[in-house]
């Protein structure tokens, strides 16, 4: 018996819905899982390729056909696309396919929710160790100097140490807010701001989202630390070692932080016009050449003379800013035992530097000048080592002296001469000198 005949079956190439490009291989129907991640629509159209750098294989894009939302298998930023006009759709987009072949190559949605568990839980319990060593040659690829670095990191493992999550900023923030010292003191602004660079740097090596105003502010009363006595510092040079001593003295007469001695090169020195440049500056300061006394220059000649013969050989040796601060250390307290003096136990090698700068305060009476001696690029960071305000000009006093007996008792006043001038048959010489003014 003849099998019956039906209706002859449509191809499905002739098919207005279901018509696909001559020479194109027919592809499976994916499963019906994937839907946008707006509306939950599961009418999508392929929306082209992506090509990240350092994949090998494109990522496929797609595009909602109700509501415009464009995403990918790959990332979770959703972006609107306008459908009202042929011009906001690119060619390359399939959007003129039938709705068959719109859900060709189409991907399911559960490998999306696997891949951003595992991203999330990378950023949330990641290995912290091994992120602080790359941290570490991050910053060292940056050009920070490795005493930086090593504080850095110290920083941040000071804060795991209190069960903060380096990959939570709010964790974080609270640890910082709420960290107490050993002696269950609080801790200082200036600490917190320290704790607070170290993790914003570090965040931004992992590129964690970090909110502007999420980030805490930390704000300080501007305090300002009195100056030394002389005194008290001629009594550590002189009590300390031949290997201090040098150290301290260029200190004092230089006004240069710690660090800045510390890689002293004997290419920056000339011996015979008694002038140290210094080369490599800390915070970005200003290049300056600085005359020493004599008293420097011949501590400087007795130290060991196979370095003075290398230019690019430091001074005082390599480690010589972390060496120096355990020998200053050492000598301090000793002399804080055999002295009874507890006034030398606050001094610190930088307060060398803020007497020098102090005494050129006292001396010129001008901010500027004490902003060059010091290197600052900044009046206000002058500010944190003079008042600006109590700088008021000098007020010059002059005399005049006739005899040879008040000119010499002029001069041993601190009197400079002027000229002399003649008045009648008399000559007078006259002397002036600067003294800051008296309040009234």
């Amino acid at each position: 018996m003849a099998e019956e005949e039906g209706p002859p079956k449509r191809a499905y190439s002739e098919s207005g819905l279901n018509a696909r490009k001559l020479g194109e291989p027919v592809q499976p129907r994916p499963p019906k899982q994937l839907a946008c991640p707006e509306c939950g629509s599961q009418k999508i159209w392929c929306d082209g390729f992506r090509y990240p750098r350092g994949l090998e294989a494109p990522i496929q894009r797609f595009l909602c056909r109700d509501c415009g939302c464009r995403f990918s298998e790959s990332t979770h930023q959703l972006r609107r696309q306008s459908l009202n006009h042929d011009d906001d759709i690119p060619n390359i987009r399939r959007v003129c396919v039938t709705e068959a072949e719109g859900t060709i190559n189409l991907a399911t949605s559960e490998p999306q929710t696997e891949k951003t568990k595992q991203s999330a839980e990378v950023i949330t319990h990641g290995n912290i160790a091994e992120d602080l060593a790359n941290y570490a040659s991050w910053l060292l690829s940056k050009g920070l100097d490795h005493y930086t670095i090593s504080e850095r990191v110290k920083q941040l493992k000071r804060l795991k140490v209190r069960n903060a999550n380096l990959y939570e900023p709010s964790s974080v923030w609270t640890t910082i807010s709420q960290y107490m010292k050993p002696n269950s003191q609080p801790l200082s602004i200036g600490s917190k701001k320290l704790l607070k660079q170290a993790y914003v740097s570090f965040a931004s090596f992992l590129n964690l989202p970090l909110p502007p105003r999420d980030i805490p502010t930390f704000k300080e009363r501007t305090r300002r630390k009195p100056a030394p006595l002389e005194t008290d510092l001629d009594i550590i040079i002189a009590r300390a070692g031949h290997k201090l001593r040098p150290f301290l003295v260029a200190l004092k007469e230089l006004g240069c932080r710690k660090g800045e001695a510390g890689r002293l090169k004997w290419k920056d020195i000339n011996l015979e016009q008694k002038t140290i440049f210094i080369r490599d500056t800390e915070k970005q300061g200003v290049q300056r050449t600085e005359l020493v006394s004599t008293r420097l220059v011949e501590m400087l000649k007795r130290l060991p003379s196979l370095s003075q013969n290398d230019p690019e050989a430091y001074v005082f040796g390599e480690t010589a800013t972390r060496r120096m601060g355990k020998l200053f250390w050492c000598c301090r307290r000793k002399l804080v035992r055999d002295l009874s003096n507890p006034r030398l136990l606050k001094i610190t090698l930088h307060d060398f530097r803020r007497w020098n700068g102090t005494r050129v305060a006292l001396e010129t009476r001008d901010p500027y000048a004490v902003m060059k001696a010091l290197g600052h690029r900044s009046i206000t960071s002058t500010e944190s080592y003079v008042d600006i305000e109590q700088l008021e000009p000098l007020q010059t006093i002059c005399k005049a002296a006739t005899t040879l007996e008040e000119q010499v008792k002029l001069i041993e006043q601190g009197f400079s001469f002027v000229k002399e001038t003649k008045v009648g048959e008399t000559t007078y010489s006259l002397f002036q000198k600067k003294v800051a003014k008296r309040p009234d």
